[in-house]
């Protein structure tokens, strides 16, 4: 039985992965910001061991429970009220100290959250690709096996509202106009179901040191051939503004590399019209 070692499980991503872990019969603690605002995590929070990120003895509890694998999904965006320190701390601060404290613990294996997103896209992605770095430093010293899956655009039902599909799904339900880009940029969904297949695998990949994997279906269509099918599947009366939001400045675009992935056996199967159809399908029947 693995002992897993997770943050970010209150999160979207981070409680998808919580549950299907221990559905494979591991061994999960999860590291949270508080016992009160566990958010995705809150319906199942029993099943787990839960450790706070302010304990002054959190280094010491994590050497007692004596991860095999850690699992790093928390993060945090330029948002809102969220400023380039808190994206700092969060997204480089934190777990390279979490790092240490594994590398003391004997942990083999790190498994990284990441994005395909180009470091100079925002400063989310530069405070990823950084982290990365110091990762890569130690797995090449041979202390730690270090697997960075560098993800496209996940979706799925229940998603929060700031994700993209989130936010369009919530505009269409409602009939409301959506202010859009042109929507000529490519991207690549892959749902969450997949994911959490990709991650358990990636419990037991064979490689050592360091690896990256860009994680994706490798189907890229236009942002508007997705929320124009999106209308169509919802039956919504919204107008679609495209060119309303303009574009943003190195908008990126979806790579679809996905070499390694084929190199390892791994695939994300589900299509995006079938993603979305099973998201919506989930959504509606969650209300």
């Amino acid at each position: 039985m693995r002992r897993i070692l997770l943050t970010g499980a209150t999160g979207y991503l981070g409680s998808h992965l919580a549950r299907r872990f221990l559905q494979e019969g591991c061994s999960i603690c999860c590291v949270v910001l508080s016992f009160e605002k566990l958010g995705y995590l809150t319906d199942d929070k029993e099943k787990f061991l839960l450790l706070k990120t302010s304990d002054p003895f959190l280094r010491e509890q994590i050497h007692q429970f004596a991860p095999e694998v850690m699992v790093h999904t928390a993060c945090a965006y330029e948002r809102g009220d969220n400023t380039i320190q808190m994206v700092f701390d969060a997204n480089l601060s934190f777990p390279f100290h979490m790092l240490q404290f594994c590398l003391e613990a004997g942990t083999k294996r790190w498994i990284n959250t990441n994005t395909v997103l180009e470091s100079d896209v925002n400063s989310y992605a530069l405070s990823k690709r950084q982290f990365v770095d110091w990762g890569r430093y130690y797995a090449r010293k041979g202390e730690i096996e270090f697997l960075d899956l560098q993800l496209e655009h996940f979706y799925g039902p229940n998603a929060p509202e700031y994700h993209f599909l989130s936010w369009v799904i919530q505009c269409l339900q409602k009939n409301e106009p959506l202010p859009l880009t042109l929507g000529t940029q490519h991207r690549d969904f892959v749902y969450i179901r997949d994911l959490e297949k990709i991650f358990v695998k990636a419990l037991e990949l064979p490689f050592s040191g360091y690896e990256e994997i860009p994680i994706g279906t490798g189907i890229a269509p236009e942002i508007r051939e997705v929320v124009a099918y999106l209308k169509e599947i919802t039956g919504s009366k919204s107008e679609l503004q495209f060119g309303a939001v303009p574009m943003r400045e190195n908008e990126p675009e979806s790579k679809e590399n996905y070499s390694k992935m084929r190199k390892y056996g791994l695939s994300c199967p589900t299509g995006w019209m079938d993603g979305l159809k099973m998201a919506l399908c989930e959504w509606r029947n969650s209300k």
